[in-house]
């Protein structure tokens, strides 16, 4: 499973083998904030602007420096990373480039990164079924197609709600907290041993 929300994330799953999750890197996250910041919309509807840039091989080559992507999973990161911040120092060590550069550039960071991560997950996969706002980017979903070894697809084709995948993910990790249920996530992020995950503040 790929969740492409504000960042990357893939979930191996395999009956009886350990779960294995892990953030790939930034999706959304810089691909909105670029679009914000330059288009004063909060997201590039199905990628059309992207589409109208080109691939800078300098500045993904200067993105893809970022030591996070050598890191070995489990990992994780977020926004507090992956920002406006962070596009505006990558872009300051290269000449000025077009905006629709940049957003297209930012596509072509997150399908490499995501794809050059899928060797981490140990063993091969038939098919990576991807869900998050991202799926909607047509020009992300090409180039995570191209490049992936096996078929891409929405994992709407399989029956699941795209849109609404992870909010039910977070539902049951509160169910967890509430009821004080612990969850092995230390194939996730690193934890030595299971943790109930989550914190409750009642009211009064």
């Amino acid at each position: 499973m790929l969740n492409l929300g504000g960042i990357a994330n893939l979930t191996r799953l395999y009956a009886g083998a350990p779960l294995i999750g892990f953030d790939t890197g930034p999706a959304n996250a810089l691909i909105d904030a670029w679009c914000a910041a330059e288009r004063d919309a909060p997201f590039d509807v199905d990628g059309r602007w992207a589409a109208t840039g080109s691939v800078q091989q300098a500045l993904l080559d200067q993105c893809l420096a970022d030591p996070y992507f050598e890191l070995p999973p489990p990992k994780s990161t977020g926004k507090e990373r992956f920002n406006l911040e962070w596009i505006a120092e990558q872009l300051s060590r290269l000449p000025a480039l077009a905006p629709a550069d940049v957003q297209r550039t930012l596509v072509e960071l997150t399908a490499v990164t995501v794809v050059e991560a899928i060797p981490d997950t140990e063993r091969t996969f038939d098919r990576l079924l991807v869900c998050g706002g991202g799926r909607h980017n047509r020009v992300l979903m090409e180039r995570l197609s191209a490049l992936c070894p096996t078929p891409v697809e929405d994992c709407g084709q399989h029956g699941a709600d795209g849109d609404s995948l992870e909010a039910g993910i977070f539902a049951w990790l509160a169910f967890r907290c509430l009821h004080e249920v612990a969850s092995p996530t230390g194939t996730v992020t690193g934890a030595q041993s299971s943790r109930v995950l989550g914190v409750r503040y009642p009211a009064g």
